[in-house]
């Protein structure tokens, strides 16, 4: 009997696949989830800062969610990410 593996998910800017653990989950609901608990379609991102700001970028993320952004939910969601204007 196989042992269960654990998941693996590649991020939607570098495209590294590396174990779901570690990558940071986005996911759009009524808001913005980041790495909380949330069902459905969501998107994975590396940690490394360049991924997180590539993010809101060329539109990947609309692409992964299958869902078009208004700026203001990228800027939003860059916020949260930590990777928004300062």
């Amino acid at each position: 009997m196989r042992s269960q593996s654990e998941p693996v998910r590649t991020c939607i800017v570098c495209r590294a696949r590396r174990p779901a653990a570690g990558l940071t989950r986005v996911k759009f609901e009524v808001g913005w989830v980041v790495d909380g608990p949330a069902k459905g379609r969501g998107a994975y991102c590396c940690p490394a800062p360049a991924c997180l700001e590539g993010v809101t970028k060329k539109g990947r993320l609309a692409r992964a969610l299958k869902r078009n952004f208004s700026d203001a939910e990228l800027a939003t969601l860059a916020e949260a990410l930590g990777s928004g204007p300062e």
